[in-house]
């Protein structure tokens, strides 16, 4: 009688722990779940690289090529200095085709100027090989900031110009980028204004 009872107790003890341990245990697995779930959603930052339809103008598709070359991956476990000393990542001549040769001008605002100031080919070429130089430092903070892919900082819009002399790209009021169209057809980077404060 005295076995039988301690069995019971026993058997009573394992089922009473062996029900707590598997709650224990659910409880513990959904808590994971959603853990998983909110380090998911905090980790994925929302993608803003909005873009125009090309096939029904394609005057954006040289704005939307330039764009590509300055966004980087993986940007963000990426220090500023080391994106700089990379930067543009590639031939810098391919990356100057992209510009315009007539003329070509960065207004940084930043710095309180609010005179253009204009750059030939041939400086910016130097300033983008030795990776130094006023020029430099604007358009790779640009791609610096334009790689990290939170609204914020990389949602784009595209416009035409009111004169139909080119077309902007706005750059989430961090930047106002503007292509004009060169003596071949061809829409070219002719000017960058830092720091633009959107109107929009």
């Amino acid at each position: 009688m005295r076995v039988r009872l301690q069995s019971a107790i026993y058997l009573l003890g394992v089922v009473i722990f062996g029900g707590c341990a598997n709650q224990a245990a659910k409880e513990q697995k959904t808590a994971t779940q959603d853990s998983n779930k909110i380090l998911r959603a905090v980790d994925t930052a929302p993608l803003s690289f909005a873009q125009p339809d090309t096939s029904t103008d394609p005057r954006y598709l040289a704005a939307i090529q330039f764009l590509a070359t300055i966004r980087k991956p993986d940007v963000e476990k990426m220090e500023q200095e080391a994106y700089f000393r990379q930067f543009p990542g590639y031939s810098v001549d391919s990356f100057l085709s992209y510009f315009s040769k007539a003329k070509f001008s960065i207004s940084d605002m930043e710095k309180g100027e609010n005179d253009d100031e204009t750059y030939s080919m041939e400086e910016l070429k130097k300033e983008l090989t030795l990776r130094k130089g006023p020029a430099f430092e604007v358009l790779a903070q640009m791609g610096y900031i334009y790689s990290i892919p939170y609204p914020q900082y990389s949602a784009t819009n595209f416009e035409v110009r009111s004169d139909n002399t080119g077309i902007d790209v706005n750059m989430a009021g961090n930047y106002l980028l503007t292509f004009t169209k060169d003596a071949s057809g061809v829409y070219k980077l002719s000017k960058v204004e830092s720091d633009h404060i959107s109107d929009q």
